[in-house]
């Protein structure tokens, strides 16, 4: 048992290495940038994560919501293959744990904080890491939108300040 202790920490430290822990690494930055939104729905007796198959059963009945649910996000998910890659993301923000999977086999796991599964090669992670950097370059030119776009509002509201001045003292 001491010897997986000893793996376990070393695959520590390297994941840390490569940037790959934490709900700030390069996982969650991936999932938040290019992929989508897990989303939750339920209420205080009902909670379900996914919809049931409706043509399953042979009822007329319209499901509706109850006046206490609610939907909600529980995490991200990026999915690859639409880029060419077998990979796939999975955070789950509640439970801090993150799961990456590389055709179809978990190479990383991470539940609160803890490293539980981590399995380097190289293919997956050379993906990872051009994903990150295309990652970063959308999330910079997001950053300018987002400067330009607040200046622009700030020079709006003194306009309006000034009109109003204008008009209400004669300046």
């Amino acid at each position: 048992m001491n010897y997986e202790n000893n793996i376990k920490e070393a695959r520590t430290i390297e994941a840390m290495k490569n940037g790959y822990m934490g709900l700030a690494g390069k996982f969650c930055q991936i999932t938040k940038v290019l992929g989508s939104p897990i989303i939750n729905q339920g209420s205080l007796y009902l909670d379900a994560t996914d919809l049931e198959d409706v043509f399953k059963e042979e009822s007329e009945e319209i499901r509706a919501m109850d006046e206490n649910e609610a939907t909600y996000e529980i995490g991200w998910q990026f999915d690859g293959l639409s880029r060419g890659m077998n990979i796939s993301i999975l955070v789950f923000n509640h439970k801090r744990e993150i799961t990456v999977y590389h055709e179809g086999a978990v190479v990383y796991k991470e539940s609160s904080g803890e490293l539980e599964s981590y399995a380097p090669n190289k293919a997956w992670e050379e993906w990872i890491n051009k994903i990150y950097e295309s990652t970063k370059k959308i999330k910079r030119r997001d950053s300018l939108r987002t400067a330009k776009a607040v200046e622009e509002q700030k020079e709006e509201k003194k306009l309006r300040i000034l009109d109003e001045l204008r008009r209400k003292w004669g300046i």
